[in-house]
C-alpha cells in the first residue's frame, strides 16, 4: 500500500516512511505529530531525508539530520532531532 505525502502531521514510523510516494515535482514534507519540527522530506527521485525545521525571523530554516534508510525512524532520528538546538538552524 502506498501513501501520498501527508499535509496533516502524522506519527512518523518506519511503515509511514516506507509507503511515501515521491512527488511529481520538487519536494514534499511529512511532519511528525508528536515531535514539533521533525519531518521527512522526499524528493522527485524518491530520496527520503529526516529534517528538523523551525521558523526564525519569519523564515523557515531546515537542518537535514540524515538520509533514510541510513538513519532510521526510531531513536536515532528522533534523538538527533530532540538534541539539536535553534543555533544549529541559524
Amino acid at each position: 500500500m502506498s501513501t501520498l505525502v501527508s499535509a496533516l502531521p502524522v506519527r512518523i514510523t518506519k511503515s509511514v516512511v516506507d509507503r511515501l510516494i515521491a512527488p511529481k515535482a520538487g519536494q514534499a514534507f511529512t511532519r511528525d505529530s508528536k515531535l514539533k519540527g521533525f519531518a521527512v522530506r522526499i524528493t522527485t527521485s524518491g530520496a527520503k531525508s529526516f529534517i528538523l525545521e523551525k521558523r526564525i525571523d519569519g523564515k523557515v530554516k531546515r537542518l537535514t539530520l540524515g538520509r533514510y534508510p541510513e538513519l532510521t525512524v526510531g531513536k536515532e532520528a528522533k534523538g538527533t532531532a530532540s538534541h539539536n538546538t535553534t543555533k544549529s538552524l541559524r
